[in-house]
């Protein structure tokens, strides 16, 4: 169970850089595609869940926009291992926790395991 939580932060950790890089490459690719005057940058991101980033990603800022996308499909990936890493030890806590319940629930009386059961465990 706590090999699932610490694969969880992790999975939330990616998501939100991913999330960050993310509205970087897009703020810089509406600003290239944009037929504006030149207009001092603020330096303030806007993330997808609303939160503003004030300059925290200073190196990926540095970064290029063939660099940025090649860094957010890095990202991208390692977000899809998490969140498979997450499912399976999600699952593997399920099966471990229903296999102690079947264990302590049969074989006798008052939770008492048959001797084929102890073995097993």
């Amino acid at each position: 169970i706590l090999l699932r939580e610490t694969a969880a932060k992790e999975l939330s950790a990616l998501k939100n850089e991913w999330a960050a890089t993310s509205a970087l490459l897009d703020s810089r690719l509406a600003l290239d595609g944009a037929e504006e005057e030149d207009t001092p940058q603020n330096g303030n991101l806007v993330a997808t869940n609303g939160e503003v980033t004030n300059g925290e990603n200073v190196e990926l800022e540095s970064l290029d926009s063939v660099e940025l996308e090649k860094y957010k499909e890095n990202l991208a990936q390692q977000v899809v291992s998490a969140s498979k890493r997450v499912h399976d030890l999600s699952a593997s806590a399920k099966r471990i926790s229903s296999r102690l319940l079947d264990y302590s629930s049969s074989g006798g009386i008052e939770g008492t395991l048959s001797h084929r059961q102890q073995e097993e465990l």
